[in-house]
């Protein structure tokens, strides 16, 4: 039951069995369908998940409407809201299912406690957040200076198992375009690829 999420622990810090017994006594296990909203916007998150199955977005939605994925994640992740978690204000965003999901929540209330009785659990929520710092750089620096072929490219590349997985209009609200340039850019690689294989030797 707890294989995946114990295999996350001892990748990053070398738990002793017991420890591992006591973290897994503070979470709890959930079962959500697809298009589903763990947090909505407007609430606090006070909440931080590890998702064992499926794949969750996170996003907005702007006054007209459109939404706007910030992050896309899957199996074997640690997920929050972490602004509105640290800060405790309304969140700006939802984390939505895009599949059935298992994960394992573990509240703001039970993380104290892990954190009060042993300072490797401290070091191991800092190690996630790092984590996901970084990986919120990487995405910005890839929006900032890559093109739109070089932004699908890249998602093929680095996230290509989710691409059957969800809906191409979120891929392009991922990727900052709309569905429709989306396609187009699909149909130029797909092109580009023919014309190589295409090529004499």
């Amino acid at each position: 039951m707890f294989e995946l999420i114990d295999k996350s622990l001892l990748q990053i810090i070398d738990f002793k069995e017991t420890e591992i017994k006591f973290f897994n006594e503070q979470i709890q296990l959930r079962h959500s369908p697809r298009r589903v909203n763990i947090l909505e916007a407007g609430n606090v998150c006070d909440f931080e998940i590890f998702l064992q199955k499926g794949c969750v977005r996170m996003y907005s939605t702007t006054e007209s409407g459109d939404d706007l994925t910030m992050a896309i994640f899957a199996e074997n992740t640690w997920i929050s809201e972490y602004d509105s978690y640290e800060n405790l204000t309304p969140s700006k965003y939802f984390i939505e299912t895009m599949e059935h999901c298992d994960y394992y929540i573990l509240n703001r209330e039970r993380k104290s406690i892990l954190c009060d009785s042993n300072p490797k659990f401290k070091m191991f929520f800092r190690m996630i957040l790092t984590r996901q710092i970084i990986y919120l750089q990487n995405r910005l620096y890839s929006m900032m200076v890559t093109n739109a072929k070089e932004k699908y490219l890249n998602f093929m590349k680095n996230e290509g198992n989710l691409i059957n997985r969800i809906p191409q209009y979120i891929i392009a609200s991922y990727l900052g375009m709309s569905a429709e340039f989306l396609s187009k850019i699909r149909k130029r690689i797909q092109s580009d690829k023919l014309n190589k294989k295409g090529l004499p030797d």
